[in-house]
């Protein structure tokens, strides 16, 4: 685990834990959702020569950016394309504060569905707070590999809402 999630969850998910601000530790419920963090109109970067300097406007030259791992997405809420990354937060939903539980930021290119895969993975894997017992999702993870991990986690017998327990009965 490295220094920065050790220092949250030490001093933030475990003080709010043990205070009582994130609910029911032994029925967890979490929510998902993902919202577009916008870093710049464009792609910044920096050339590494002076061709503009010498009046070429255009040149094949590497250049520099200072956010390497950023890059472009579709913000669906706004029906736009932005510059930047996509934060996927998990947060306590069983409790009157909905306190953030594992925020990650993803390309700006990933979807929502994916960007749960991955951070529940991550922060099942980083965390241990409690038994996970609701997970809400909307409709950008309706889909049957999410309900699928999901069962898999719970052994069989979990669900995602209404839709999800309709999906697993079809089995």
């Amino acid at each position: 685990m490295d220094r920065l999630f050790h220092f949250f969850q030490s001093q933030f998910l475990a003080v709010s834990a043990r205070l009582g601000l994130l609910g029911d530790m032994g029925t967890l419920g979490v929510a998902g959702d993902g919202t577009p963090v916008v870093t710049a109109a464009y792609p910044r970067s920096k050339p590494t020569c002076d061709c503009h300097a010498q009046g070429l406007a255009k040149c094949n030259h590497p250049r520099i950016y200072s956010q390497p791992d950023c890059n472009s997405g579709w913000d669906s809420a706004r029906e736009r394309y932005f510059n930047g990354y996509h934060l996927y937060m998990l947060t306590a939903s069983n409790s009157p504060y909905d306190l953030p539980l594992y925020p990650r930021l993803h390309p700006a290119s990933r979807h929502d569905a994916v960007s749960f895969v991955v951070s529940s993975v991550e922060f099942s894997q980083r965390f241990t707070l409690g038994m996970l017992d609701r997970i809400l999702l909307d409709a950008a993870h309706d889909a049957r590999p999410i309900y699928d991990l999901l069962l898999h986690r719970r052994g069989g017998n979990g669900s995602n809402g209404a839709s999800a327990g309709a999906r697993a009965s079809e089995r």
